[in-house]
């Protein structure tokens, strides 16, 4: 049996910690305050179903995205006032695919300036594959006919979040953290020793206090394990486009390297795919990852 004074010091540090978690939570006023906004409008980008004027009506809720639509040089009239119906034909006149990339690119950059300009070098390799994977979620959601692509977007890009902000609110923590990774621990057991907790419960909290879907929450909560979330396809094919831009961060991979990698996660997915199409749909969306990268930190 756990004597007293031993129980009460771990009830203590639990207390602590929760504390802690609340506050760092509180200091990220930094970060795009409307998630579940632009992940509704992207599920409606992302739709062949949605018409023109609901998308429209749902992207004039936000004036700095529809500011954004007004000033492309594809747009008439774009210096004057616009009914609604003149913005509802600025916006029918534009490709769904261009419309797609648009919200990517603004979504992955607003969290980009919220707060991947304060990570340390040494961490921001793992905000840029973040990046790297969003994109790649997206399209792998394409190959396995996954409905819900915006949310394997999100939960792509935002899956280091709750690392970085951690490092970010507390430098002296994650250095013992990566002191204890060094020395062999785990980083889930190092965080735990270093917070009181470790990085996913954070994240957890974190996507619950921004009102994110429970979806999001629950991989957080399932520490983005298939057979630990309520939605398994959405993990596999999450873990399997993180999986990929870490891939195509390394150098000494390729893509024949990579189909030898990838047979698990492909077989889980239940791809039909064989070597070359393989290699014509990893060259593509490398490129993808790079010019998507590129235009979200440039």
């Amino acid at each position: 049996m756990v004597e007293l004074s031993t129980q009460k010091a771990l009830f203590t540090f639990g207390l602590g910690a929760f504390s802690k978690m609340a506050t760092i939570i509180k200091n990220t006023q930094n970060l795009p305050q409307k998630p579940n906004y632009f992940i509704k409008l992207l599920k409606l980008a992302y739709s062949a179903k949605t018409s023109r004027s609901e998308f429209s009506d749902e992207l004039s809720k936000d004036k700095e995205l529809m500011s954004k639509v007004l000033n492309l040089p594809a747009v008439p009239g774009k210096q004057t006032e616009m009914s609604k119906e003149d913005f509802d034909n600025a916006v029918k006149d534009l490709e769904k695919s261009f419309i797609e990339s648009l919200l990517e690119v603004d979504f992955a950059k607003r969290f980009h300036k919220a707060f991947a300009l304060d990570v340390k070098p040494e961490h921001l390799e793992r905000w840029n594959k973040s990046i790297k994977s969003a994109i790649i979620a997206s399209n792998v959601s394409k190959w396995v006919n996954y409905q819900n692509r915006e949310l394997a977007f999100f939960a792509a890009l935002l899956a280091e979040m709750p690392v970085l902000l951690l490092a970010q609110n507390d430098p002296e923590a994650r250095s013992k953290v990566d002191l204890m990774v060094h020395d062999g621990m785990s980083e889930k057991e190092a965080e735990m020793v270093a917070h009181g907790f470790d990085h996913y419960e954070f994240g957890a909290k974190l996507f619950q206090y921004y009102s994110m879907p429970n979806a999001l929450i629950d991989l957080m909560h399932g520490h983005y394990q298939a057979d630990k979330t309520k939605d398994p396809v959405l993990t596999k094919v999450v873990n399997f486009s993180r999986f990929i831009a870490e891939c195509f961060s390394d150098k000494t991979q390729s893509p024949s390297s990579i189909w030898t990698e990838s047979q698990k996660s492909i077989q889980d997915l239940g791809l039909q795919i064989n070597s070359e199409e393989w290699g014509n749909k990893i060259s593509l969306l490398f490129v993808k990852s790079i010019e998507f990268e590129m235009r979200v930190i440039g």
